[in-house]
């Protein structure tokens, strides 16, 4: 039997989990989500795209779904794991607190027990890094001892102590042993060494060094994955804390940390893939500047070091508070948190003539304009206002279902508040009301009664037809009046007629209509079905989308040419080319890589998809949606089982003869929240793919052949 590599075809499926309270775009790992432990030293990222975590506790493995922790009942000297690094032979390294050392090698972990180098390299302080060579030797070093450790490309191990060195402090001359060994790297058979004191340079490791620039002291020294470093400085000349960056030997840059504390600790240091600067304080969060100038501040306590995955995601572990995941989207969109909105999030959003946007938390009134938000000074409920809407005088409409139904204007407007004045109120308890396109008229109805407001006239009653009662209300784009209930009825004369074009949906609740333009309009039947209405025709767009939707469609909008936004629960899709229905063509279905906590309503304006959930408030750029959303999982075996027998993961062929069972354990590297299908052939056997979001498979009582998998 042939065993080749796995092929995968990977679509795109969604699971529901909890979203963050704390922002959708953050999702914090603990003990509490499959973390061993909430002090976390180290997160890392190996060449295979798995995330390892080194905490107090063991080494963990993740690939997105799975946490895989190794401890002493594994084979591990120590639990204490402080660090992990991966070399160029694919040995990733842990190190222990205890001084020694173990790593992993094609799955396999491997300790002194096993390896005898491992016992030479074993020190009664453990090394904070590790550097290697173009020869491929490993150099480990940064502990108390100035000591280095150097294990060459044949597993000899050659330890180095350094030689205290002459120092000028305050103008004394003294015998003195720099404490810290920053950063260790080699150019031209040359040691360049990043001491406290300075930089140093030495023909060998045996040598004294050589003092190269001590008009600095270095607290601390960050590796780039491009040959780059910085380096966190204070300067004796300008009696300054700066950060240098450095491309090889050549200064690139520096940035003064203006929000730096007298006592503050920067613990790494990262540039990411977009020139972001990310810099993480053990006292006071994460800061990320741009250009030199501070972009964002992130609340994340205890913050260690961090890191960037090939999916763009941001890691950040956090000595006793777990690890945080930051989306890649995190910097493109903005986002007005939960507690800016007197921690209700928001209920209900509309846009206003002027391009601003007004949202209510279910009580009080927000305006967003031009990213200032202001806030009524007054509440106009207990926390139940769920919709919106503007009139054409500027008058607002409020709602809160089975409520009487308040009509506000805005007065004295200040730099971050304003006062809302209550116009008029109708006694009557409203389910839900809309306006017409002109914003001149709304209608509002309750169970047997519709409501036809009109500015300056008076209001007109329309009464239920038999034993109706009203369910729904609309206008068309040309400002036409719909009710809906037993039957669709088209509102003439203030009398009912019943719509005969929407028969089919008669009877069915309407959840959201939408005018996508002057000829189409979009009905949200029960959340579940998706109809467009086009020329006095109805067309199914749930039955013409590329796939199935996964939940129940909460909220709709239309970019106004192509592109209609979904929004479920929790999670937004969206399909760039909604209005090919109409030609019989499927239309595309994508999704956000964004878990929300709660969605209530989204909006579209300015180019801009605003979504109000129990988060907050979320503004998403519509450029940022044709960017890293196509996140592909990568497949790899965790086992294959032979006859009961496991068969190595680098083992690619494998025979065997008389009555046999063959099974599969796949598993998928991906750090978004979306669900992996694994898609399977087995050439010999099967005749069609088999795709399954299980990622066990087993095959039995196989004929005589040849079979790949």
């Amino acid at each position: 039997m042939l065993i080749r590599q796995l092929i995968a075809l990977l679509l795109l499926k969604f699971a529901i989990t909890t979203a963050q309270a704390q922002s959708p775009y953050i999702k914090h790992f603990t003990v509490n989500d499959g973390l061993n432990s909430n002090k976390v030293y180290n997160v890392f990222q190996d060449s295979r795209k798995f995330i390892w975590f080194a905490t107090d506790a063991g080494a963990v493995r993740y690939d997105g779904t799975n946490f895989t922790t190794y401890t002493t009942a594994d084979g591990l000297p120590n639990n204490e794991v402080m660090r992990i690094e991966e070399d160029s032979k694919g040995r990733i390294w842990l190190f222990h607190l205890n001084g020694e050392f173990t790593y992993f090698q094609n799955g396999h972990l491997i300790t002194a027990g096993e390896e005898a180098f491992l016992d030479s390299l074993s020190n009664n302080m453990y090394f904070r890094r590790m550097y290697e060579d173009e020869d491929q030797n490993l150099y480990f070093y940064n502990n108390l001892n100035l000591e280095i450790f150097v294990l060459d490309s044949v597993n000899n191990v050659i330890k180095y102590q350094l030689k205290s060195m002459l120092v000028n402090f305050d103008g004394i001359t003294s015998q003195r042993q720099t404490r810290y060994i920053n950063k260790l790297t080699k150019h031209n058979d040359v040691f360049w060494l990043y001491l406290k004191d300075g930089i140093y340079r030495a023909k060998t490791l045996n040598d004294s060094l050589i003092p190269f620039q001590t008009s600095n002291i270095i607290y601390r020294a960050f590796d780039q994955k491009n040959n780059s470093f910085f380096l966190d400085i204070y300067s004796k000349n300008l009696q300054e804390y700066k950060l240098t960056k450095y491309t090889g030997f050549k200064l690139e840059d520096s940035l003064r940390f203006d929000n730096r504390k007298s006592n503050e600790i920067v613990t790494d240091v990262y540039e990411d893939k977009r020139g972001n600067l990310w810099l993480s304080s053990y006292f006071s969060g994460i800061y990320v500047y741009n250009n030199n100038r501070l972009k964002q501040q992130f609340d994340i306590p205890s913050a260690q070091n961090i890191i960037e995955d090939h999916e763009g995601n941001i890691w950040i572990a956090s000595l006793g508070n777990g690890v945080y995941r930051l989306q890649p989207s995190i910097l493109q969109h903005q986002h007005f948190y939960a507690k800016q909105f007197s921690g209700s999030g928001i209920k209900a959003l509309m846009r206003a003539k002027d391009s601003s946007l007004w949202m209510s938390d279910g009580s009080f009134l927000y305006n967003l304009n031009k990213d200032k938000l202001r806030r009524s000074t007054n509440t106009l409920s207990d926390g139940g206002i769920n919709q919106l809407a503007m009139l054409d005088n500027g008058l607002i409409i409020a709602n809160e279902p089975n409520h009487a139904l308040k009509i506000l204007e805005q007065k004295d407007q200040t730099n971050d508040s304003f006062k809302l004045s209550l116009q008029t109120i109708n006694t009557r308890p409203i389910k839900q009301f809309a306006s017409s396109p002109d914003r001149k008229r709304y209608a509002a109805l309750e169970p047997f009664v519709l409501h036809l407001h009109q500015i300056e006239k008076p209001v007109v009653f329309i009464r239920r037809k038999q034993s109706d009662r009203f369910t729904a209300v609309f206008f068309n784009s040309e400002g036409q009046l719909f009710a809906a209930g037993k039957y669709i009825y088209k509102v003439m004369n203030d009398s009912l007629v019943p719509y005969q074009p929407l028969a089919a949906l008669f009877g069915k609740t309407i959840r959201q209509h939408l005018n996508l333009n002057a000829e189409t309009q979009l009905f949200n039947i029960s959340g579940d079905s998706l109809w467009l209405f086009h020329q006095d025709t109805l067309h199914s767009l749930t039955g013409l989308l590329e796939r199935k939707l996964p939940t129940q469609i909460i909220s709709i909008c239309f970019d106004g040419d192509s592109i209609l936004f979904m929004a479920a629960n929790n999670r937004l899709y969206w399909s760039p080319n909604v209005l090919d229905v109409l030609q019989g063509k499927k239309a595309l279905l994508n999704s956000f890589d964004i878990r929300f906590n709660n969605i209530n309503q989204i909006e579209y304006h300015n180019q801009t998809l605003y979504v109000a959930s129990d988060d907050g408030l979320s503004c998403i750029p519509l450029h940022s949606l044709f960017y890293g959303n196509n996140k592909i999982p990568l497949a790899y075996f965790k086992e294959i089982v032979l006859n009961d027998s496991l068969l190595s993961n680098d083992q690619n062929n494998s025979s065997v003869r008389g009555n046999h069972t063959l099974r599969f354990s796949m598993g998928s590297i991906h750090y978004s929240d979306e669900q992996a299908i694994f898609a399977y052939m087995l050439e010999g056997r099967d005749s069609s793919w088999v795709m399954r979001t299980d990622g066990n498979i087993a095959y039995q009582d196989l004929r005589p052949g040849n079979y790949t998998f």
